[in-house]
């Protein structure tokens, strides 16, 4: 997708140097000022319009979204499109995070966590 957007050697440079594809993309992706929207998507609006695209319209659904988003949430839509959500974070200590911030015990995040569908907003609502 980012191939179609610019210079296929210079992404290849931009790659090696960075390490991280999602990273790459994220930070190398063209925006214009016409591109930037009012506001960026949300966690339950990106993930609500990747769930209703289509596997044909999911690239172009893909590239609004990015089009739309600043560079953090560009590198969290790659990482929540290609499955690589892993950052370094073990899930018991994102977890210990969630209880702590909503001082509640762990135990209780723990027998919530696999019952959630995605959006996750009764979660972060919670």
């Amino acid at each position: 997708l980012v191939m179609e957007r610019m210079d296929p050697v210079l992404f290849g440079y931009s790659y090696e140097y960075v390490g991280d594809l999602a990273e790459t993309v994220s930070l190398v992706w063209p925006q214009s000022p016409a591109d930037i929207a009012n506001h960026e998507p949300t966690l339950a609006e990106v993930v609500a319009k990747l769930q209703a695209a289509s596997r044909s319209d999911g690239p172009k659904v893909l590239a609004r979204l990015l089009d739309s988003a600043s560079i953090s949430a560009r590198f969290a839509i790659i990482k929540l499109v290609t499955g690589g959500l892993r950052i370094g974070v073990s899930a018991r200590l994102a977890k210990q995070a969630l209880a702590d911030l909503g001082k509640v015990d762990i135990a209780e995040i723990e027998e919530l966590w696999h019952g959630l569908t995605p959006p996750y907003a009764e979660l972060f609502a919670w």
